[in-house]
């Protein structure tokens, strides 16, 4: 396909919106800010405007819900996960292009809408890799027969161009195209046409115009500005139908979702419940082990982690692979066997192979892989006993109590720690530290170094209990009863309330019973299922934890989610949070 000839006519169909000259199928505006549509009609229902959501109903949209409890998600675009996904599910592409993207995070998602913007370049990388998949797709028999069924004929593609955009094209865009749409990618068909490309050739660049759209790079959910308009808006059902495919597959809709969504039935509460068990129930579940747990309990992280190897010569890859596994197997369990999650701290089972096996110093299973053992390991319990978390909170050459602390406080409880003061920072630091408390081998002495210090005593004396109590654990999660210079490990402590901790089985206990564990893991799935932080929306994170209390499953929790006002319905224009 002639470059140029791609450029002129794609690039026609991108920055239509921006020019004002030619009215363009993509309802994009300029790249360099944030691609939204600002026509307010609903897509993908014919004759379809914003509506006010449902009175409500067992079978319906539930009624509008009290503004504390909805809140606003700005466009969202596809993470780098989500891109590669997606891509994989509409092209039968292996290609993993968004790796070479620019990645973005907030609260310690990457799915988070205010922080995926949009630079110049950034979009030349998605139209550079949405012109490489389509090239591909096209010199692809299987995938482009599967999808392209009839050739295309005269200068605007005929009916096969429509049979084309309407199947394919609702892939793509994740709903139905508007009848503008249609009629602007015909356009940008006939003038690839006129410039001499042949149909497949022209019909290449309608796929390239669709890939590096708006309605596909981004999930947008327009508030109603309709005057007069209720508080909230029900989403339709292909807004919902997104929204549920990618909190649980980090993918596009499958045919079943898109069938529900064109139908409307997935607003129904019914509906939508049983979709939900069975996205739950099918291997792309797994999709969410991956890239929420992955994110939220630090298992991406590990990937990246530096360990020294002339401290730890027992760590290499097939450990580093263990590690990871095992935790991705824990989380699992609790979302595939529905396990309550008020044991997630303090289970007895674990996920091994002969490596790590080893490294926990116990008899290798027989079997090839990994194996589900289900015995207490000494005092390793719980997720606090995994050797992914023991590693990823400490540092490359020692373990780090402050680290696993914050980490506990941050991501468990969800009770920010503030930052240490500025002339103390270089005494936390990794391998290049140089200040003389890292010359100490008792990490306890160390610390206590730490709180004689007026500025540092407030929040050690807070941490320090907490982390301590896993010394028995070194920079690689391996039990140990002794430092390096021969010091006995005292894992004892006392939290600021007065409660005595005595290494990881009783920390585990206590952090399990605190009331903030269950709320804190309420808030990051519904962070991870929204996509945008929850700044004072204390009153829905309150009631997303009432409604599956009595259950505690983690699948309680994601139903609670799913099934409640925030997930299904968008505050309107002049709505306040």
């Amino acid at each position: 396909m002639a470059s140029v000839a791609r450029k002129c006519v794609v690039g026609l169909a991108l920055v239509a919106a921006c020019s004002g000259q030619i009215a363009e199928p993509v309802g994009s505006n300029e790249p360099d800010g944030p691609l939204t549509s600002a026509d307010p009609t609903r897509p993908g229902l014919p004759g379809s405007t914003n509506t006010p959501a449902a009175t409500g109903g067992t079978g319906s949209t539930p009624a509008s819900a009290p503004a504390a409890l909805l809140g606003r998600t700005g466009p969202r675009r596809l993470t780098n996960v989500e891109f590669d996904n997606t891509m994989h599910d509409l092209l039968g592409t292996e290609q993993k292009l968004a790796a070479g993207f620019v990645s973005e995070e907030a609260e310690g998602f990457d799915n988070i809408a205010s922080a995926l913007d949009v630079t110049p370049s950034q979009y030349e990388s998605y139209f550079n890799a949405a012109d490489t998949l389509a090239t591909e797709f096209f010199a692809t028999p299987k995938q482009r027969d599967a999808n392209v069924t009839c050739t295309p004929s005269g200068t605007d593609g005929g009916a096969c161009l429509d049979t084309f955009l309407k199947s394919f094209g609702t892939r793509v865009f994740r709903r139905a195209l508007r009848a503008d749409e249609q009629d602007g990618l015909k356009r940008a068909y006939g003038r690839a046409r006129a410039l001499g490309e042949t149909e497949q050739a022209s019909l290449q660049h309608v796929l390239v115009a669709m890939l590096a759209s708006a309605p596909f790079l981004y999930r947008t959910e327009l508030p109603d500005t309709t005057p007069g308009a209720t508080l909230a808006r029900a989403l339709d059902g292909y807004e919902l139908a997104s929204r549920l495919s990618y909190f649980l597959w980090s993918t596009l809709p499958d045919a079943e979702l898109f069938r529900v969504a064109a139908d409307r039935s997935l607003t129904q509460t019914e509906v939508l419940r049983q979709q939900l068990g069975r996205m739950l129930d099918d291997p792309r579940a797994q999709a969410f082990v991956d890239n929420f747990a992955g994110q939220w309990l630090g298992i991406r992280s590990l990937t990246q982690h530096e360990v020294l190897s002339e401290v730890y010569p027992d760590f290499d890859a097939p450990l580093r692979a263990a590690m990871i596994q095992e935790a991705r197997s824990y989380f699992g369990e609790f979302l595939f066997e529905d396990r309550p999650l008020n044991e997630f701290l303090r289970a007895e089972f674990h996920f091994v192979d002969k490596r790590l096996a080893a490294h926990y110093g116990i008899v290798a299973p027989t079997q090839t892989g990994f194996a589900r053992i289900e015995k207490p390991i000494g005092d390793r319990r719980g997720f606090l006993g995994l050797a992914s978390f023991l590693t990823v909170t400490s540092f490359a050459q020692r373990t780090s109590p402050t680290l696993r602390a914050k980490w506990i406080l941050e991501q468990l409880l969800c009770s920010p720690v503030p930052p240490p003061p500025a002339n103390v920072i270089a005494a936390l630091e990794g391998k290049d530290a140089t200040n003389s408390d890292t010359t100490v081998d008792n990490v306890r002495a160390r610390l206590e170094q730490h709180r004689r210090d007026p500025a540092c005593s407030g929040c050690h004396n807070l941490m320090d209990p907490i982390g301590l109590a896993l010394e028995s654990f070194d920079g690689i999660g391996k039990s140990r009863t002794k430092y390096d210079n021969g010091d006995a490990v005292d894992t004892h402590g006392v939290l600021p309330d007065g409660t005595a901790v005595d290494g990881p089985v009783a920390l585990s206990n206590v952090i399990a019973n605190d009331p903030r564990f269950l709320r804190c893991v309420t808030q990051k799935v519904l962070t991870y299922a929204l996509g945008r932080t929850l700044e004072d929306e204390s009153e829905m994170i309150d009631a997303t934890l009432a409604s599956y209390r009595d259950k505690g499953t983690l699948r309680a929790l994601i139903e609670s989610v799913v099934l409640s006002a925030a997930f299904r319905q968008q505050l309107s224009a002049g709505g306040t949070p």
